[in-house]
């Protein structure tokens, strides 16, 4: 193996730095991203994005396409699964604008988008359900069906 100088002090080394320069790595904290907290629960959503969306937003390639929070992960954690935080990119752009953190402004852009999205998706089940009101519909957890909600007394008049 060749040896070469370290950047720092020019002490011949087979890396580019010698023992005493070498940096230190810092390794990310992965297991707080969405992508390794909850692996299979994204890669659903991400893949339903993508297939939703199949172009970068920036540069329109259909090629290493990511998810990108527009709001950081790390600033708020509950919009992680939210379409209306999220935009697809490419590898190269999610990478360049990574870590940004979103303005004022933007954030609360998305949050009035995500009001508005949960409003909608409550009135669309109440009128899957015949119209009616029912109680805690709104904080429905998203996957289960909707006919969890019918009520036995609602079964029992039918029969």
């Amino acid at each position: 193996m060749a040896l070469q100088p370290c950047v720092e002090c020019g002490e011949l080394t087979d890396r580019n730095r010698c023992a005493k320069h070498r940096l230190k790595s810092t390794p990310k904290d992965r297991e707080a991203h969405p992508a390794y907290a909850n692996r299979s629960k994204w890669r659903r959503f991400s893949k339903k994005l993508r297939k939703l969306s199949p172009f970068c937003e920036i540069c329109g390639t259909s090629d290493d396409l990511t998810v990108d929070h527009i709001v950081r992960v790390h600033d708020r954690p509950e919009w992680t699964y939210e379409p209306d935080n999220c935009r697809i990119l490419c590898r190269f752009h999610n990478g360049s604008i990574s870590g940004t953190p979103a303005t004022a402004e933007v954030e609360n852009e998305i949050a009035e988008k995500i009001a508005a999205s949960k409003a909608a998706r409550a009135r669309r089940l109440r009128q899957a359900n015949g119209g009616e009101h029912q109680p805690g519909v709104e904080d429905r957890p998203r996957g289960k069906s909707k006919f969890e909600l019918v009520s036995v007394s609602t079964i029992e008049e039918e029969v």
